[in-house]
């Protein structure tokens, strides 16, 4: 990313309230601070080249836990801070 990595982005949607529980970002060298972050952030980190058994696992799982009733409106919800989606370009 041009200004800044996937973690930095991240986190800046957690400090905005955003609440979407499932995260992954791939790249290939994570440091350990990048494992640190993530971890902090609870996103999953996969390594290039991507295990595409490990990332279908990790999607299926996700999809698992949302609820059935959820809507899209919902999740964008959750990625805003006062949760009001009708200013978004």
């Amino acid at each position: 990313m041009v200004d800044g990595s996937g973690l930095d982005f991240l986190e800046q949607l957690v400090q905005k309230g955003c609440q979407q529980p499932h995260f992954a970002l791939m790249s290939g060298d994570f440091s350990d601070e990048d494992l640190a972050r993530a971890s902090r952030l609870g996103c999953t980190l996969f390594k290039k080249p991507l295990d595409m058994v490990q990332f279908t696992r990790w999607v299926k799982e996700a999809e698992r836990l949302i609820p059935p009733q959820r809507t899209l409106h919902d999740w964008l919800a959750s990625c805003s801070p006062d949760g009001d989606v009708s200013a978004r370009p």
